[in-house]
């Protein structure tokens, strides 16, 4: 692996992660990030390194956890300026909470064998929908 051409061209994750908090707005962020990832491939591929799935994959990761950090550091600032990915955020954790509640009464209520109705038995449930 070769982690300076990794670690230089994760750079560009932490440009991005500057650029959408304070400067690109999110429906243009999809066309700057296309052209990176096409240097970005191009590079890993003129540089002669072997494993360059790999590389790819080791500079996605970096630009993610680059652009991550940004938004978490400059909340505020990115909060101010994305109206709709807040609203989104809140939606999502909603969401999220109903997911949890329901994966806990499925664990309950359709377990194998536990729960009041066991759903794999010759007269469970599923024997009765047939």
């Amino acid at each position: 692996m070769n982690w300076p051409l990794v670690g230089k061209l994760s750079l560009f994750g932490l440009a991005m992660g500057v650029g959408t908090v304070f400067v690109i707005p999110s429906n243009l962020e999809p066309f700057i990030w296309f052209p990176i990832f096409i240097l970005c491939a191009a590079l890993i591929a003129l540089s002669g390194v072997t494993r360059v799935f790999l590389h790819g994959v080791w500079v996605g990761i970096a630009n993610g956890i680059w652009i991550t950090l940004c938004h978490v550091i400059f909340f505020s600032q990115y909060a101010a300026r994305h109206p709709q990915e807040m609203t989104a955020f809140a939606s999502a954790a909603s969401i999220t909470r109903c997911r949890r509640r329901i994966s806990a009464r499925r664990r309950y209520f359709c377990s194998d064998d536990s729960g009041p109705w066991p759903m794999n038995t010759p007269g469970g449930i599923t024997a009765s929908l047939r």
